[in-house]
């Protein structure tokens, strides 16, 4: 792609080689030397200076602002999940945590003509913007999840069910709500090892995948939807100055108390 000095652009993080079996294969995102700018390979957002492949670099459309550039890895790290989980128009979709990822997901859910779909999350913050954004929403620790489910489904459980929370009792929650033959996708990261009855999948003969970041085909996607409107930011994005970061940024969104932090690294923010 050919790109000019002052051009707006996004940037795809994830490096492949090129020449492993799955990158001959199409899965370049599962690389077996996978590695992610800024986190296992050199550079990072905070950077005064970082270098990129080309191939990793996405002009923006016009009328996509650098505000929405900035959210379109997490929202192509959404859809690929939603590809994975083979959810369709017409059927019921559970998402287990509504933080950034969380409501990504119901977005590209929405997007895809998916809108049946409930959202569980127990912090006040995060329910009042997904339900300030349409999306239907209880608090686990106070509804019972299973008994919200069956209601709103006759009892068949969710054709879909994507774990975007990071907690084992919530992956136990997804077991237990997903239809005979569902799909269960893991899209969260686990500090620890995860412990699960198998006799729940025996006896729904649920699928359970697990979903790494994206193919460069789903981020290509995500510009084209957002270029046609399809990702609103209000309620969910916000920014934070540089200086506050750590307060108002990090400890606040790990707490559950923001959602999508941007950092403004430069006056005139974004």
């Amino acid at each position: 792609m050919d790109v000019a000095v002052g051009d707006r652009v996004v940037v795809a993080p994830n490096y492949c080689c090129g020449e492993c079996a799955r990158c001959r294969s199409g899965l370049e995102h599962l690389c077996v030397m996978a590695a992610f700018h800024g986190i296992n390979a050199h550079g990072g957002g905070l950077s005064e200076r970082t270098a990129v492949p080309a191939s990793a670099v996405h002009v923006l459309p016009d009328s996509v602002t650098l505000r929405q550039g900035a959210v379109i890895e997490p929202l192509s790290v959404a859809l690929h999940a939603v590809k994975l989980s083979g959810a369709a128009a017409g059927q019921f979709a559970l998402v287990l945590g509504a933080g950034p990822i969380g409501i990504a997901t119901a977005l590209n859910l929405r997007a895809g003509g998916v809108d049946r779909i409930l959202l569980s999350e127990p912090s006040p913050v995060r329910q009042a913007v997904a339900t300030k954004m349409g999306f239907d929403v209880i608090d686990p620790g106070i509804d019972d999840l299973a008994a919200a489910v069956a209601q709103r489904t006759d009892g068949n459980g969710a054709d879909a069910v994507f774990e975007c929370a990071g907690v084992a009792a919530t992956v136990e929650s997804a077991l237990a709500s997903v239809r005979a033959r569902g799909a269960v996708v893991l899209v969260a990261t686990y500090k620890e090892p995860l412990q699960f009855n198998p006799y729940a999948l025996m006896l729904t003969e649920a699928r359970v995948m697990s979903s790494l970041s994206c193919s460069r085909k789903e981020f290509e996607s995500v510009i084209d939807r957002m270029a046609s409107g399809a990702y609103p930011l209000d309620h969910w994005v916000e920014c934070v100055p540089l200086a506050d970061i750590v307060v108002e940024g990090v400890e606040a969104a790990s707490a559950g108390r923001r959602m999508k932090v941007l950092v403004e690294v430069a006056t005139g923010g974004l």
